[in-house]
């Protein structure tokens, strides 16, 4: 199981589910309470793994670089990214890394070089996969609304885009607007 996963099984159990989030709303921000509640848990954290770092005890450190993680994973979750779009985008961040040159001091960061470039990790979010169980979050009217769609095979996105269709039928032949789909395992 992927530490991504492991996060997911917490976030089930705990009934955080993933919402609506990855796609921006209007005005090219992400829906506020879910966002807020994870900055403030992140920065929680961050504090946390500074006070270890400060006391120079290594299982302290440990533990609060593996909660930090935690939580970032979570806001991950949470927004809709998968398991694949993280290993794609950590393969981009990395790849850019790599191309940094070496510090003139230890105690300093990498240093950007004449070749570095940011990576772009938005084509990370649009590699497409095929999912077996999905949560289809939709906009109808203004109002956000999912659904989970599951199957014994891959679903398509001829089967996605029939299931919106009968969605739109079930609305009156009313615009439904897909905001996101996420892989649920």
């Amino acid at each position: 199981m992927s530490k991504l996963e492991d996060v997911e099984e917490f976030h089930k159990k705990m009934k955080f589910y993933p919402h609506c989030l990855s796609s921006e709303m209007e005005d090219g921000s992400l829906a506020g309470l879910v966002t807020e509640k994870r900055i403030k848990i992140i920065q929680e954290e961050f504090r946390e793994l500074c006070d270890a770092i400060k006391s120079q005890d290594l299982p302290a450190i440990l533990h609060e670089s593996v909660d930090a993680i935690y939580v970032v994973l979570g806001a991950l979750h949470e927004l809709g990214v998968s398991q694949n779009n993280l290993d794609a985008a950590w393969e981009m961040v990395h790849a850019a890394n790599m191309k940094k040159k070496i510090p003139l001091s230890p105690l300093d960061k990498a240093v950007k070089s004449d070749k570095w470039e940011k990576a772009d990790v938005s084509k990370a979010m649009s590699i497409k996969f095929a999912l077996k169980k999905v949560l289809i979050c939709y906009s109808h009217k203004g109002i956000e609304s999912n659904m989970i769609v599951s199957a014994e095979s891959p679903i398509s996105e001829t089967r996605v885009n029939q299931i919106l269709g009968s969605l739109e039928s079930v609305h009156e032949n009313e615009k439904i607007v897909i905001l996101n789909l996420v892989e649920l395992s």
